[in-house]
């Protein structure tokens, strides 16, 4: 599975880029529950969305692993910290029937690479505290856990 999978990154601020992260969180919308458009107002401090996507064009990476067009997951991350040189993940996503297969792995993997040529030093990533697919996986990358917040766990990772 993992030797088909290709990252597309988007960086940009450009219509097709915009156009396809709007796709892209239109499609894994539902691989959330809530629903990531829930998700994400509930947990950001905008009002609508597409002040979210604004805020995503502006500062933040998309990386998407797919089969041919077929979407399996994304990551997002910001690496725009030039103070501390930490890296942030708010969102990873993986379609239900791809959990497991290495696709989130790959994702990450990806991500540090590109975080580490970024310059920075740190990454950070959150998860529900129910998420224990995801807790394993970020332990067993080498994210150590250093906070907890309501229903949150905050990791973080020295690169």
């Amino acid at each position: 599975m993992e030797s088909e999978m290709t990252a597309v990154c988007e960086i940009s601020m450009t219509n097709s880029s915009k156009l396809k992260v709007i796709e892209i969180l239109e499609e894994m919308d539902t691989a959330f529950d809530p629903s990531l458009r829930r998700r994400i107002l509930e947990k950001s401090n905008l009002n609508t969305f597409e002040e979210y996507l604004n805020k995503v064009m502006k500062y933040g990476v998309v990386l998407v692993a797919h089969q041919g067009s077929e979407i399996l997951g994304f990551l997002m991350f910001y690496a725009n910290d030039i103070q501390n040189y930490i890296s942030y993940i708010p969102l990873v996503g993986i379609k239900k029937d791809y959990q497991g297969q290495g696709v989130g792995k790959y994702l990450l993997s990806e991500a540090l690479g590109v975080i580490k040529k970024k310059g920075m030093k740190k990454v950070q990533i959150k998860t529900w505290e129910n998420n224990e697919r995801a807790i394993l996986l970020y332990k067993k990358m080498g994210f150590m856990e250093i906070s907890r917040q309501e229903k949150d766990i905050l990791l973080e990772i020295s690169l």
